[in-house]
């Protein structure tokens, strides 16, 4: 007899869902840092390119309008990055866990410069696919750049510690059916 879910639905023919990756908290926060790199660059750059004794807010109005145009285009390429199996955010944690071995100034850096990377390709893709009027451009290359980055991770599986394998999500959890890319 068929195993049946609550709604009466057949599970035996049903594929396995894969279970969801769990990052460390560190990964969160240095992608929540490349983030804040991005999105407040112009604030940063008009602040060390401007003179102190001048008007710093109306020196800056277009240092903000410029971060504005900056959160606009990465909603942009939240919505033309993103696929079924893979959200765009959750590429980037991949991407992001796979350039760090744990906690650490160097690790930190890292991991930051790569997620930095990350955003700024994953929004080249994104106008490349616009421009080319392709809808599936964009979530297919990026699922080609995250599993770019699972191939030439920090992390290898037979060469770290217990504690390497607990920051990284395992080969085994991409193949399970988020990355599952038609490479």
């Amino acid at each position: 007899m068929p195993r049946r879910d609550l709604h009466g639905v057949n599970t035996m023919n049903s594929p396995a869902k894969p279970r969801p990756v769990k990052f460390e908290v560190h990964v969160h926060a240095y992608l929540w840092s490349a983030w804040l790199l991005v999105s407040a660059s112009p604030i940063i750059a008009a602040n060390l390119t401007t003179n102190p004794s001048a008007n710093w807010f109306g020196g800056s109005l277009n240092a903000w309008a410029v971060v504005v145009v900056i959160q606009l285009a990465l909603w942009f390429t939240r919505e033309r990055c993103a696929a079924p199996g893979l959200p765009w955010w959750d590429g980037l944690l991949y991407i992001t866990g796979f350039m760090t071995i744990g906690i650490g100034r160097m690790f930190g850096l890292i991991a930051v410069l790569m997620a930095i990377f990350g955003i700024l390709a994953s929004f080249c893709l994104a106008v490349v696919g616009l421009v080319r009027r392709d809808a599936n451009f964009a979530p297919v290359q990026f699922r080609r750049l995250v599993m770019f980055a699972s191939r030439n991770r920090m992390f290898q599986h037979h060469s770290a510690g217990p504690q390497a394998a607990a920051t990284q999500p395992k080969k085994s959890d991409l193949n399970a059916g988020q990355l599952n890319a038609d490479i």
